[in-house]
């Protein structure tokens, strides 16, 4: 399993130009499934040489706002209210199989969005803040060419056999 540094930066993009070489070294050394992090967003889901690569799963706990003197973020370029997503997450189930050689393999991944409360807490997202999270995390997945279902506001990825 592996975890790249910084999946993402707002000014360029979604995903860097940086990320291809990343994710291509880490699948090379055998990585089963990728998860990155930082954006404070959920993007969704990329298949690489049948590698699941997820580009970001949010913010899980983000309370930097509630401690005393707050976040400072005045040196930021970009606002922190800015990207609407950085409210929303995602809780994740990886199912993973053991193969009669004993290697693993991911068999099925699992993207139920969330949102944080006012302390900066995951909790489970309405039904209408659960639908916008899936639909924007599935686009994001297709565009990618993933082959993911929205399975009622979770995104779902299941292996092909062989």
């Amino acid at each position: 399993m592996g975890v790249p540094p910084k999946e993402s930066s707002i000014s360029q993009g979604p995903i860097a130009e940086y990320q291809a070489q990343i994710i291509d070294r880490a699948i090379k050394s055998g990585v089963d499934i990728i998860l990155g992090h930082h954006c404070h967003t959920p993007l969704g889901i990329q298949i690489t040489n049948g590698v699941p690569v997820l580009f970001s799963l949010g913010n899980y706990i983000f309370n930097c706002d509630y401690l005393p003197g707050g976040l400072d973020i005045s040196a930021s370029p970009v606002p922190y209210n800015y990207v609407p997503g950085n409210k929303d997450s995602c809780f994740t189930q990886i199912e993973l199989i053991c193969e009669d050689n004993g290697s693993v393999k991911v068999e099925r991944v699992a993207m139920i969005p969330c949102t944080l409360n006012d302390y900066g807490e995951a909790i489970e997202a309405t039904k209408e803040a659960s639908a916008e999270i899936a639909n924007r995390i599935y686009d994001f997945s297709i565009e990618r060419n993933a082959d993911v279902k929205n399975v009622d506001n979770i995104l779902v990825w299941e292996a092909k056999n062989n």
